[in-house]
């Protein structure tokens, strides 16, 4: 919990370094506010709104969003790009800060589109412009998804926009990317990791004596020395960005080394040099506004008071430590409540339940402590799912290996039951013709003792007689033996198929995990390599990445049919934006087609409801899955032309919307048409060339689709390509003027 709250106060104040000397910010917005109401010309009045939109972005959030619209609006009119494209930027900072995260990454996509049109113009300085306000949007991206705990994305982010800043020899740039990744390494535990980017950030700092930088990355490595317990190489380290911030005056950065040192001391039970530092904080936070820093350092307070109440044995001092606690954890709320700060708000909840136990108002404490669990829950909800399906991936992958064995078993048995039944029946035959040979023969003497005297035509009579019946009792066994031997037949048949499936289910899954796993250890085994270069490293980090994913691609898969068939999959649904999925799968298979070499292909993207009003309420997730694998399955089977994908109404009065993903691929025939959406099925028609994949993507599709309420379908002709449609119900809300 505390590793979470520490991540992001890291990513919030170290993400974007600045320089000089840093002033009281209420005499900086004071000033500002002025200059804004003086301001004649719209120019200046866009780049006073983008300074007010910075400047109250921690204190004061809703303020800082609000300018920024207003800074948007006017730079739209006047068609500053420039200036429109720094102010999404300034809103999807906001945004993740606020936790609004679907919001941030809108407003960081929409700077790229805008900074992608300055890369195009013949202007250098404007060229420039653009690239750097793409890397920067690149970071911003990061930090959303890092919050939201999808790291190897997060790097991705990061490792794009340091490629930038390479090319536009953007060392602070750099030095952030590296910070920020050392962040993600320190997240994961992996803390060499995570010192070696920290002190790659620090190289770059020292050499362009960027003070404030280095403060930063003494201050995060002193971080790392601390959670392994390095106490004295901790506090060398605070001290030094200490030592920076008191150089420049930078009060912010102040506050943090003193609140850190606070920490350091109080896990080293030294809780009256840990007192001092705190208050030092709190008292240097308010007096600079940042109500971020208040609300962080009151829960240190209320914290190490709650802690102190617990050792103390004197009942009057153990009520006064409980009730400075008490306020400080409601002052606490009360800020992050007023900031928007989630985990903040959550951890103030706690500790105020622990001070009211402390207190013996139980009732009250419960009251906190149930909103504490309720916003914990919502928080971490998505972390407990991951941890559930990967428990239930493991029980359905045993539960199938237990099915194999015990269906192994019972064909053995089944094989053991014929060859008995096979020796019985013969056993029958021959006892019922000796059985039959006994009686005819007895009946025979029989009749030749006492019917001695019995004419010729009698006997012939009593022989035919015998005959007659011998040949109906031979049709019954013949019949008989028929309807066993065909019932052995069918037998054979299903456990002959029940093998393939398992043997080819087993082999199909074997060479799609080895794949990757093979390619995750070699690569692992070369990057040990202490003298492979730097940029080699990177090379091989980034296959690392891309295998791994690959590989935790086919496990979501077999974690959704599992799930499917066993029926547990659950759908979540909810209004959703089509143009926000549209254009996040427009990035990740842009880049995707670039790794795959496959340059020739145009990714187009055709949204015809724009100018329609309409609500979709379905799963987001489910319906990002479902075209996710559609444009995967059309790049993979296209070598040049296009792959599209796009959605319109295919009955307004039914209410249904059509989806669809088309390619100018491979195309099916007819008979591959009837079997593509059937389980483990890959078109392997080219012997020269093998496609990736396990032929589980479009099975799965097709039972999600039905599960949102909708039909799947596909449309192709041979060596023309393919079309998959797929319709999902709407509500109308009302018609456009």
């Amino acid at each position: 919990m505390k590793k979470n709250i520490i991540s992001i106060w890291l990513i919030l104040i170290f993400s974007c370094s600045i320089c000089g000397n840093i002033f009281s910010q209420k005499s900086i917005t004071d000033s500002l506010y002025i200059e804004l109401q003086k301001a004649d010309e719209d120019t200046n009045k866009v780049n006073i709104l983008i300074d007010l939109s910075l400047e109250l972005q921690h204190s004061y959030p809703d303020s800082a969003i609000n300018y920024a619209k207003k800074g948007l609006s006017l730079a739209k009119r006047l068609n500053y790009k420039k200036e429109e494209a720094d102010l999404f930027n300034n809103l999807g900072n906001i945004n993740r800060d606020m936790g609004h995260y679907d919001q941030a990454i809108s407003s960081y996509q929409n700077a790229i589109e805008i900074f992608t049109e300055l890369t195009k113009s013949p202007n250098v300085y404007l060229n420039s412009i653009g690239k750097k306000g793409i890397a920067n949007s690149y970071k911003g991206l990061g930090s959303v998804v890092y919050m939201r705990g999808n790291y190897n994305f997060a790097i991705n982010y990061y490792q794009k926009a340091i490629r930038i800043f390479e090319e536009l020899d953007n060392t602070n740039g750099m030095a952030s990317c590296y910070n920020n990744i050392g962040m993600v390494h320190w997240k994961q535990d992996n803390y060499d990791r995570a010192i070696e980017y920290y002190k790659k950030a620090l190289v770059i700092n020292e050499k362009k004596d960027r003070k404030i930088g280095m403060a930063a990355c003494y201050n995060n490595i002193a971080i790392i020395y601390k959670s392994l317990r390095k106490y004295e190489l901790a506090i060398n380290h605070y001290q030094k960005s200490l030592a920076i911030c008191e150089e420049l005056g930078h009060q912010k950065g102040i506050a943090v080394c003193f609140n850190n040192i606070g920490k350091l001391y109080e896990e080293q039970k030294k809780y009256s040099s840990a007192l001092n530092y705190y208050q030092k904080a709190l008292n240097l936070r308010r007096q600079i506004g940042d109500k971020n820093g208040i609300a962080s350092t009151l829960g240190s307070l209320a914290g190490l008071n709650i802690t102190l109440a617990e050792l103390s044995d004197n009942n009057e001092e153990k009520y006064e430590k409980y009730v400075k606690a008490f306020n400080y954890a409601t002052e606490d709320l009360k800020i992050a409540k007023e900031i928007g700060a989630l985990f903040l708000e959550m951890e103030a909840y706690n500790l105020i339940s622990e001070s009211l136990t402390g207190l013996r108002k139980f009732e009250e404490s419960l009251n906190y402590y149930k909103l504490h669990i309720e916003l914990k829950d919502s928080l971490f909800n998505k972390e407990k799912n991951e941890q559930i399906e990967e428990m239930e991936v493991k029980y359905q992958t045993e539960k199938k290996q237990l099915e194999i064995e015990n269906l192994e078993k019972k064909n053995l048995l089944k094989a053991v039951k014929l060859e008995k039944m096979q020796i019985r029946q013969i056993l029958s035959y021959g006892i019922i013709f000796v059985a039959v040979f006994i009686i005819i023969l007895l009946i025979i003497i029989r009749n030749k003792l006492r019917k001695k005297n019995e004419t010729i035509f009698e006997q012939n009579e009593e022989i035919r007689t015998q005959k007659d019946e011998l040949e109906t009792h031979r049709n019954h066994l013949e019949k008989l033996v028929d309807e066993r031997t065909k019932d052995l037949k069918i037998a054979k048949e299903k456990a002959e198929e029940s093998d393939r499936l398992k043997s080819a289910f087993l082999s199909n899954m074997s060479h799609e995990i080895r794949t990757p796993m093979n390619a995750i250890v070699g690569f692992s085994s070369l990057i040990t390599d202490p003298d492979l270069p730097v940029k080699q490293k990177d090379e091989i980090s980034y296959h690392i990445n891309r295998n791994s994913d690959t590989l935790l691609h086919l496990i979501d898969d077999i974690i959704d049919l599992s799930k499917i068939e066993s029926g547990q999959l659950k759908i979540d649904k909810r209004e959703c934006k089509i143009d926000t999925i549209f254009n996040l799968l427009f990035e990740i298979f842009n880049e995707r087609k670039d790794i795959l070499s496959k340059n020739k292909i145009n990714i187009i993207v055709n949204n015809k409801l724009k100018n329609e009003q309409f609500k979709l309420v379905t799963d987001p997730i489910r319906l990002q899955q479902i075209l996710s694998n559609l444009i995967d399955n059309a790049l993979k089977f296209t070598e040049k032309g296009f792959v599209e994908y796009g959605c319109s109404f295919s009955d307004k009065n039914d209410q249904k919307l059509t989806f669809y993903v088309k390619d100018t691929g491979i195309g099916l025939s007819p008979d591959q048409q009837g079997q593509i959406f059937n389980r483990f099925n890959k078109i392997e028609e080219d012997k020269r060339k093998l496609y990736r994949g396990a032929g589980l993507g479009l099975s799965i599709s097709k039972n999600l689709v039905e599960l949102l309420g909708g039909k799947l379908w596909v449309e192709s002709e041979k060596d023309k390509g393919s079309a998959f449609y797929f319709t999902l119900p709407f509500t109308k809300l009302a018609k456009m003027k």
